[in-house]
């Protein structure tokens, strides 16, 4: 709760509304006027939502905790959507602990107007990242991510990695054309989970590009590393 539908939301401040993931889903609101446009509070989402740019220099902002996606809801982000979160801001595929609730993501931006996922501060280390868990492949689910952007993540997550990206017993996502940068650690961890990563960049960390945890084979072809040598400069 609430339920929207064709609201329109006008002023000054940080944001015209703060709400669940529930109350989000395309067209349902515009904002105008804010700092930053649409608060978006810790929650659970259990079924499929659309978010669209939600006007003009408007943007999502995650603050307090986590977003988590599943019961084989999908959350499909449209071209030209920007997300920002603080430090304690995630946004989790799959419920935690359940191997049969997938969650997905589907993101596909274009080279014009691609999606980005980014700090509400600006600075790296200023989020928790993606996590995609061990249910978000569950009986064949599938997440894209194509042309967009992820970066400066790199706190702490469950009290062990910190990354962009972090994967954890699943195939999932499948990122193509996408920028995943400037982390405070690890770009991409891989923990049991053979993803597949390509024509993308990958730049800006203080350890790894990509680290496969338990040695599985993370497909990576045709990226872009810092350097024409690949991913060793």
């Amino acid at each position: 709760q609430p339920i929207l539908s064709g609201c329109s939301f006008s002023g000054t401040g940080d944001y015209g509304l703060r709400v669940g993931l529930h109350s989000i889903d395309n067209g349902s609101f515009i904002t105008s006027g804010y700092i930053h446009g649409v608060q978006v509070l810790p929650s659970t989402l259990i079924s499929s939502r659309r978010w669209n740019v939600p006007g003009t220099n408007q943007v999502y902002v995650v603050e307090g905790g986590d977003l988590t996606i599943y019961n084989w809801a999908a959350l499909t982000i449209d071209e030209g959507v920007t997300v920002k979160f603080d430090t304690n801001g995630r946004l989790i595929l799959g419920y935690p602990g359940l191997i049969n609730s997938p969650g997905r993501l589907l993101a596909d931006g274009t080279p014009a107007s691609p999606i980005t996922f980014t700090s509400l501060s600006g600075a790296v280390n200023g989020w928790k990242g993606l996590t995609f868990g061990s249910s978000s492949d569950y009986n064949g689910a599938t997440s894209t991510l194509d042309y967009c952007i992820i970066e400066k993540a790199g706190v702490l997550t469950d009290g062990v990695w910190r990354a962009n990206v972090l994967c954890v017993d699943t195939n999932q996502p499948t990122m193509t054309h996408c920028r995943i940068l400037d982390s405070g650690a690890e770009l991409v961890v891989c923990v049991r989970s053979p993803i597949s990563i390509s024509n993308s960049e990958l730049v800006g960390t203080p350890g790894q590009a990509i680290v496969s945890n338990v040695g599985d084979t993370v497909e990576a072809a045709n990226n872009w590393w810092g350097h024409a040598t690949g991913p060793y400069d």
